[in-house]
């Protein structure tokens, strides 16, 4: 009883900061999926954005509290543009009895920072990339944040490395989730889009994610016409679906399709918010990407019960195993990368195997469920602590 008691008096209001006004990639999806779930849960939210958009009105359609505060680029020559901006913040901040502030990004996170300190709120910055900001400003947030949510033990160590005195005790490595009743096998919904996409008896490979040199679908390009070159018989096609973020690369992905005589075998198709039946088409996922965070179409995939060739790089070798659930390459080894295409297009029994390895790992390690479990913890955590040093929260 006492235990609830002091839990009922817990501030429980938390604003949940997005970087983006607009889906960029993976980590809003994520965060959007995060503040579906927590709402469901003992909290309270207002979700602040930065404009306008695709996020903001997706959550209001869903009856969600939005506020939309400007965040301009701190770079800007306009500074009075970033006073004013960290003036808002703050009124609405205290007009919204704000006790946390969950912030999905580094540029956002400045801003919550600087507010939280002015206000006595802690701030958790949510790290979803490898690549590391000005040192001035990851510095700045490894210090004053109040914990650190690293999406891979690879983003902690590849970018956060530097300042281990400052994140000592405050990190926490929680994976991204899916929700894996709705990213689940399905033949009804294999074989109708497949017939949509004109693919019968193909073992269909494809990416799933944005059109950007480092997703590297040029590379898997090359190596399937490396592969189609050889008198082998084999029966393949691709399917490669994204947002054409980069339309210059798109332009030259396209451009590299047809002198490499693929323009038969390489489906395009620009992403969609009902993307679940793609997966479910697919035989073979294919991750080429020179750098991740945790990539959430890999986890994705592997919910659908596909097997993957991916990156041998860090962040992909943390969701699934070399040669068990996954054949890992050098993607700028054409030749390296034709051989694995060749292995599971010649090998029903093993890309069966495969996916189903990969459907079991998504269940007890990669859930919605479990990701936010442990986000909540971490509320909570952070809410304890404040309570027994006697914070006004």
């Amino acid at each position: 009883m006492t235990k609830n008691m002091k839990i009922a008096i817990y501030p429980k209001k938390i604003a949940m900061v997005f970087n983006h006004s607009a889906i960029i990639g993976g980590g809003e999806i994520s965060f959007l999926h995060l503040v579906r779930t927590i709402t469901k849960g003992a909290y309270s939210l207002v979700v602040y954005v930065p404009g306008r958009g695709e996020i903001s009105e997706k959550l209001k359609s869903e009856g969600l509290s939005v506020k939309v505060i400007d965040l301009p680029r701190i770079r800007t020559i306009k500074f009075w543009r970033v006073l004013n901006a960290e003036f808002r913040l703050y009124k609405q901040l205290s007009a919204d009895k704000i006790d946390l502030m969950h912030v999905n990004g580094s540029r956002a996170c400045i801003y919550c920072v600087v507010a939280g300190l002015l206000r006595r709120r802690p701030v958790i910055w949510h790290v979803r990339e490898t690549k590391q900001d000005l040192r001035l400003i990851d510095g700045m947030l490894t210090r004053f944040c109040s914990r650190i949510i690293c999406v891979s033990k690879a983003v902690l160590e590849k970018r956060l490395a530097a300042y281990k005195v400052q994140i000592q005790n405050k990190t926490d490595i929680v994976y991204n989730g899916v929700d894996p009743d709705i990213f689940c096998p399905s033949q009804q919904n294999r074989e109708l889009t497949r017939k949509q996409l004109g693919v019968t008896n193909e073992c269909l490979f494809g990416i799933i994610g944005n059109f950007t040199s480092l997703k590297g679908q040029h590379e898997f390009v090359q190596a399937l016409a490396l592969v189609l070159r050889q008198p082998s018989g084999l029966k393949m096609k691709a399917l490669l679906v994204g947002k054409s973020n980069d339309v210059i690369y798109r332009e030259h992905l396209e451009q590299l399709v047809e002198t490499l005589g693929l323009s038969n075998v390489i489906v395009f198709k620009d992403f969609t918010n009902v993307i679940v039946p793609y997966y479910q088409a697919l035989d073979v996922f294919v991750l080429p990407s020179r750098r991740e965070g945790f990539s959430r179409a890999l986890i994705e995939a592997m919910a659908v019960g596909l097997p993957v060739i991916a990156s041998r790089i860090d962040e992909i070798a943390e969701a699934v195993v070399d040669g068990e659930n996954a054949i890992l390459v050098d993607p700028a080894n054409h030749e390296e990368f034709s051989k694995a295409i060749v292995t599971l297009a010649c090998d029903p029994e093993r890309r069966r195997q495969m996916g189903v390895s990969n459907r079991e790992k998504v269940s007890t390690q990669f859930t919605l469920a479990r990701h936010t479990s442990q986000i909540m913890k971490i509320y909570n955590q952070i809410f304890e602590k404040r309570d027994q040093r006697g914070r006004d929260i």
